[in-house]
């Protein structure tokens, strides 16, 4: 719409057709070997199929490269080429797994990390990750280089292999980080830790862009629309979980948060959940905890064009997580909605929430402060004082100028 013609390469899925239509946008596909050998993996080998995307990237016109993922499917190999193919590339950060060995930035599983990557310090979060207890990691990790690297290159060893190896993951981590500086015209990020931490690593500053997510506006006109239809003041508090099957989401923080409440406590909780695939048995888990209390609920997952009717039929979002959210996207749909939100204080929910009247922030770990805001919700909404507010979020189009600006700036337009 704002006149960049676009063309959109992607990692096939499985059961997908190589080229399909998105929205009246061709998507084209390349294969990738899904179950590739832990050999190939730590050799940093390049996927089967990989020449499928090569030969697609080298019949196109010289232009702007945008890569929007960090995985094997899409990722080193991929950034180098284009831009040895002639490429302007762009690269946007989207997941802590850029920068962190762990996935979650939170060291030892603990506490928030400030993202710089050094080899013993990640090695040794890294192996504690893996099963090793956290008092031995750090010695694990200090072993000789040369060591660790051969350890590394040996999947066969087992669970020696995973302590021996660790400081030669943490090195690995550093030299990617390197590599994608090295590759990329422009490195994005779409929050405020990520950008401290890829500063941290070494972006240099020139290079280095900060580019909130946003919201596409007839989501937000929904959003509000539906909230506008529906608003009462009386009855339950209704709370709401968006998100996934997983234990860095921290669904049983809640769950235990409402258990602890007298029964007589006014609120509902609707756990609504995608399946992931390490979830399974924290969805087994969480569902034991919640098991009695008729307050609580799990239900089906949300398609996305229920979701401004859901957000309608609730007053409070929570978001509970366990690890640095680069968004959640979620928050800024409920907030778009007028839901309070209820968040974990820390990483990109602390970001949004800190200048909101529209939420709070709470330890995610604290289940005390996490019942301590639920009831007090509660007795507000009982006495008609929890009104929603949609509030003003961010536009995707605004994201799309900002690129756009970008791209203008690296093919030298004015």
């Amino acid at each position: 719409r704002i006149g960049l013609p676009s063309k959109i390469i992607a990692p096939q899925q499985a059961g997908v057709d190589p080229q399909y239509s998105y929205r009246s946008i061709i998507v084209t596909t390349y294969p990738v070997d899904i179950e590739a050998s832990t050999a190939d993996i730590r050799a940093n080998a390049k996927h089967q199929g990989f020449e499928v995307f090569f030969n697609w990237l080298k019949a196109q016109s010289r232009g702007i490269y945008h890569q929007h993922s960090w995985t094997r499917g899409c990722g080193a190999h991929h950034l180098r080429a284009a831009r040895e193919l002639g490429f302007k590339t762009v690269l946007t950060v989207h997941v802590p797994g850029n920068v962190c060995l762990r996935g979650t930035m939170m060291q030892h599983g603990k506490k928030a990390c400030d993202g710089q990557v050094f080899a013993v310090k990640c090695g040794a979060c890294w192996a504690h990750s893996r099963g090793v207890p956290k008092a031995a990691s750090t010695g694990v990790a200090s072993i000789p280089l040369p060591i660790s690297e051969w350890a590394r290159s040996r999947p066969g060893l087992g669970r020696l292999g995973t302590m021996l190896s660790a400081r030669a993951h943490g090195e690995e981590k550093r030299r990617q980080i390197q590599a994608m500086t090295a590759d990329a015209n422009v490195v994005v990020a779409v929050c405020q830790w990520l950008h401290d931490a890829l500063e941290l690593n070494g972006v240099p500053k020139e290079k280095l862009m900060l580019s909130r997510q946003g919201l596409a506006p007839a989501f937000m006109r929904s959003a509000r629309a539906a909230a506008s239809a529906r608003a009462t003041t009386t009855g339950p508090l209704r709370a709401l979980y968006l998100g996934r099957w997983d234990s860095t989401k921290g669904i049983d923080v809640i769950v235990k948060a409402i258990r602890q409440l007298p029964g007589t406590t006014p609120v509902e909780l609707s756990i609504r959940a995608i399946q992931s695939s390490s979830g399974e048995i924290f969805e087994k888990a969480v569902r034991k905890l919640a098991d009695g209390d008729r307050r609580i609920t799990i239900q089906p997952a949300v398609d996305r064009s229920d979701l401004p009717e859901i957000f309608a039929d609730h007053d409070v979002l929570v978001v509970p997580s366990r690890w640095l959210e680069t968004g959640p996207m979620v928050v800024l749909e409920a907030l778009s909605a007028g839901l309070y939100i209820l968040g974990s204080n820390m990483g990109g929910i602390a970001e949004i929430l800190t200048n909101s009247d529209n939420g709070e922030l709470i330890d995610h770990e604290n289940i005390a402060k996490w019942s301590e805001a639920v009831l007090r919700l509660s007795h507000l909404k009982s006495a008609g004082d929890l009104v929603k507010r949609p509030s003003e979020v961010r536009s995707i189009d605004t994201v799309a100028q900002e690129m756009a600006e970008v791209y203008r700036q690296l093919a030298g337009v004015k």
